[in-house]
């Protein structure tokens, strides 16, 4: 179930079309209504606009985080910023984008959150990277890397530099795909979830999440 958190009804509608008709889907006009729908179905995603009524802004994201640590949260802005966006994944949020973002884009971002990676924009997730190790990528040894072979190391490393997959896979001389494979493989087997949690492990952080 995908809940919609919009009093916008062009907004609600152009999202139903990008999820398609795979996904079954509920909408709402405030944070009141919002809760109540949460207090009594069970909901996997939410499509969060900044300018639901009743939200606030962080606190609203923080509580219902708090009140519901499964659902996953996108949250659409008007004008979105790294700033803005840094705060609301700080509370609890697995996506960030552009309330008019491409509908084609849209749905990508969705089965990206939904497979439990992070959406932002490439700026802002090479921002969160370089705070995470100030660039710093030390060895394998004794940081939750040793399980990994010597390509999915160099590529645990490239994503730790904020490469993309087009240019991982430019680097060492590979596939998108086998680019993509690896990285399941390092998941799997560091335990991370995605681009930078691996990344903040990497770097020597693991403590760290933007959760």
């Amino acid at each position: 179930m995908v809940v919609i958190g919009t009093n916008r009804d062009e907004l609600a509608g152009r999202w139903r079309d990008a999820l398609g008709s795979g996904f079954q889907t509920g909408t709402v006009a405030n944070l009141d209504l919002l809760r109540q729908w949460l207090a009594a179905r069970p909901a996997g995603l939410l499509l969060l606009h900044h300018r639901l009524p009743g939200l606030n802004g962080r606190d609203g994201v923080v509580q219902l985080h708090k009140a519901h640590p499964n659902l996953r949260i996108i949250l659409f802005s008007d004008r979105p910023g790294d700033d803005e966006g840094l705060t609301f994944l700080m509370a609890g949020i697995r996506g960030y984008c552009n309330t008019y973002m491409a509908q084609p884009l849209l749905a990508q971002a969705v089965r990206t959150v939904l497979d439990g990676e992070v959406w932002v924009g490439w700026s802002l997730m090479q921002r969160l990277i370089r705070a995470a190790g100030a660039g710093a990528v030390p060895g394998a040894s004794g940081n939750g890397l040793e399980g990994l072979t010597a390509r999915e190391l160099d590529t645990a490393r490239l994503v730790a530099g904020g490469a993309s997959n087009k240019v991982i896979a430019s680097e060492l001389g590979i596939t998108e795909r086998t680019v993509k494979a690896h990285l399941g493989s390092i998941f799997q087997k560091t335990g991370t979830k995605d681009r930078l949690q691996l990344a903040l492990l990497v770097n020597g952080q693991p403590g760290r999440t933007v959760h």
